[in-house]
């Protein structure tokens, strides 16, 4: 399975046109907009097959968007029945890393589109919601350098949702039903699907007929109807169909808002592995510079193949309702459970067994470091489920999370320095996207170095899991284990696609010596890392029990390179 090496997010919009925003005003900032090719095509199902329309491609106006300001443009003829626009947008000629963004005129959000990568040609296709009130433009932004963006693929969604069978899976096992009318030049399916009637949570995966890859879509919550609008590549010898699995219970699925995007729309320039911006050594100022020395592991099996986390099965769910709270939240109630919230503030626990999901948690802006959530009174059980993390207003002190007794699951976190801070035990990361990473030249909590940014930083603890999880975009390391506060023991990272940093899992053991229990396991890894092939680099006095590690895309075996 391949990966690009800086993954960009689209955030989702809510029901009630909550979607996330970044307002990054840091450095000079300039973009030029080319949008081209305009098209509609209609939803196709089996039950019902309205009939599709295609309009001719058509040239848009091009514009510059000033330093740190916004310039508008217009759709050209959006149909009236419009739910969405879909659009691929690729930026180049950008000097340093830049976060574009976008805002479909009327009452739509400003909507953070992707981070462009510095001097590489950087790629995304996007979703946005058109509002009702919509005025037919949209306006574009860059934070923080000028850069060259041509847009193409446009397609318009109308808000008739098709309906496909309705069907149910069995536990274990798995159901087909046919996506009814499929143009000929079709390459994508989008469509929503929910749950019902599941008595345990059960993992969602579906596949399109052919040789589509069988893809993660969502988990089922025990008795509660689940919905996820999801976009499935169809293959070229797909035969029509589309097959769903449920993992634990068994489940009915029913299939709305069909919809068909053609391959000769969607052409975005190929983003080449980018060059990571310079970054602090992998390692404390005593740490000499590693030499590489390949450790013993195990004969290669097979390479890990199951769909990662990434913008369509982390953070909220789509069509959440979403209720705002401002300014910051002390949760002192054991047993809370938060749903459903965009909190515009920092979140601090201060009670047992409190329960985050289907939430937004956007912080505010600070002067001094501080986490958008924090657990450092180390109270037990803290569940961040289906959540989105990420500053409203980017800043070198800004953080994701301090503390310990945590799991995340399913959650979408970006555009911060460090993601995870762990400073005690019992944390557990899965099937979650950490991406992004926030790096300043010139940062101020590093006496004006260059940030030292980590995805997840180890400082003290034990029985830490990070599973299953995609880790990308940082500068120092998906993965920093430092023990800064005391020992760290039983480390498990298995299942995860890790990369980029200088390298990207780095394990010093300072003055606490040998760490205990490190296990990485069925991974694969970019090479978009500051040393070349640095997957993970540790001291050689720490044994790591280590198998089925592996490079994309030519699946070659994982070394480890030896540090002090």
């Amino acid at each position: 399975m391949s990966f690009n090496a800086k993954r960009s997010t689209i955030r989702r919009a809510s029901a009630t046109s909550t979607s996330s925003s970044i307002n990054r005003a840091v450095l000079r900032a300039a973009a030029i907009i080319a949008i081209a090719g305009v098209g509609i095509f209609a939803a196709a199902g089996a039950q019902a097959s309205p009939s599709m329309v295609v309009t001719s491609a058509t040239s848009l106006q091009t514009t510059v968007v000033k330093t740190g300001s916004s310039a508008t443009i217009s759709l050209g003829t959006v149909p009236a029945d419009t739910k969405y626009v879909t659009l691929t947008v690729t930026g180049t000629g950008q000097w340093q890393d830049t976060d574009v963004s976008a805002a479909v005129g009327g009452s739509g959000a400003k909507t953070f589109l992707m981070t462009a990568v510095a001097n590489q040609p950087t790629a995304k296709t996007v979703r946005l919601e058109v509002p009702a009130d919509s005025d037919g433009n949209i306006t574009f932004s860059s934070s923080r350098a000028s850069i060259n963006i041509a847009t193409t693929g446009v397609t318009f969604t109308p808000a008739v949702a098709t309906s496909l069978q309705t069907t149910v899976v069995k536990t274990g096992s798995s159901a087909t039903i046919s996506l009814g009318t499929v143009p000929a030049d079709t390459k994508y399916v989008t469509l929503t699907v929910t749950g019902t009637g599941q008595w345990q949570d059960t993992d969602v995966s579906a596949a399109v007929g052919g040789s589509g890859a069988k893809t993660f879509l969502m988990t089922a919550v025990a008795n509660q109807p689940t919905a996820k609008t999801v976009r499935l590549e169809v293959p070229a010898d797909s035969d029509g169909n589309i097959t769903f699995s449920s993992s634990r219970a068994s489940i009915n699925i029913a299939t709305t808002g069909v919809t068909f995007t053609p391959g000769t729309t969607v052409t975005p320039t190929p983003t080449p592995a980018p060059t990571p911006t310079p970054a602090p050594a992998p390692t404390s100022t005593s740490t000499p510079a590693p030499a590489p020395t390949p450790a013993p592991e195990p004969e290669p099996t097979v390479a890990p193949t199951a769909a990662m986390p990434g913008d369509s099965n982390t953070g909220v769910p789509a069509g959440t309702a979403l209720t705002v709270r401002n300014g910051d939240w002390e949760i002192t109630t054991p047993g809370a459970v938060i749903d459903g919230m965009d909190i515009r503030g920092m979140v601090k626990i201060s009670a047992p067994n409190v329960t985050i999901k289907n939430s937004i948690i956007r912080g505010r802006p600070v002067t001094h470091p501080q986490a958008l959530l924090s657990n450092m009174g180390d109270y037990a059980n803290l569940n961040v489920t289906d959540t989105e993390m990420f500053p409203s207003e980017a800043s070198p002190n800004v953080q994701g999370f301090y503390g310990s007794n945590a799991t995340f699951t399913r959650v979408n976190m970006h555009g911060i320095v460090d993601g995870v801070h762990i400073t005690g035990s019992n944390v557990t990361v899965q099937k979650s996207w950490i991406h992004d990473n926030l790096h300043y030249l010139v940062d101020p909590n590093q006496g004006g170095k260059p940030s030292h940014d980590d995805t997840i930083q180890i400082q003290v603890g034990d029985n830490i899991r990070i599973l299953g999880n995609t880790l990308t975009g940082s500068h120092s390391a998906a993965v920093m284990i430092t023990q800064d506060r005391g020992k760290v023991s039983n480390f498990t990272f298995s299942n995860n696609f890790a990369d980029d940093g200088a390298c990207t899992i780095n394990i010093a053991e300072k003055t606490y010596g040998p760490l205990s229990g490190v296990k990485i396991t069925d991974n694969t890894f970019g090479r978009n890392t500051k040393l070349a092939d640095c997957a993970i680099i540790n001291a050689p006095t720490t044994p790591i029990d280590l198998a089925r590690n592996y490079y994309v895309p030519d699946n070659t075996l994982v070394t480890v390179k030896r540090g002090a």
